[in-house]
């Protein structure tokens, strides 16, 4: 699955649309992959996916959240954390929380 991203990467801000418009149809990568194309992505990704907090499609908001998490930008805290109290759909609540901890401990962890 790895190899599939490796094209995306590559083309830095190209790769940044499909990937929001694939969040919608509930695809998105996870694991090591995930990891690897968010954290490659990084401030190329920000803004969009945290547009894409606001979509009104469920499965978006959810990547959005968890792709967030992975890219650890400390600029995603506040959007994720209303997201986390706010969002009326329970499983898009803790990815969310979830994604403002691995942001955080990822945060403690460069500051040692």
């Amino acid at each position: 699955m790895e190899a599939l991203y490796v094209p995306l990467i590559m083309r830095g801000r190209i790769a940044v649309c499909p990937l929001i418009a694939a969040l919608k149809k509930g695809i998105s990568p996870g694991g090591r992959a995930g990891y690897i194309l968010w954290g490659d992505l990084g401030i190329l990704a920000l803004e969009p996916l945290i547009s894409a907090l606001g979509d009104n499609d469920v499965a978006t908001r959810q990547g959005a959240a968890k792709a967030l998490g992975m890219i650890r930008d400390v600029k995603a805290i506040e959007p994720l954390e209303k997201l986390a109290q706010n969002d009326q759909d329970l499983t898009v609540r803790n990815v969310a929380r979830d994604a403002v901890a691995e942001i955080r401990s990822h945060t403690a962890k460069a500051n040692l």
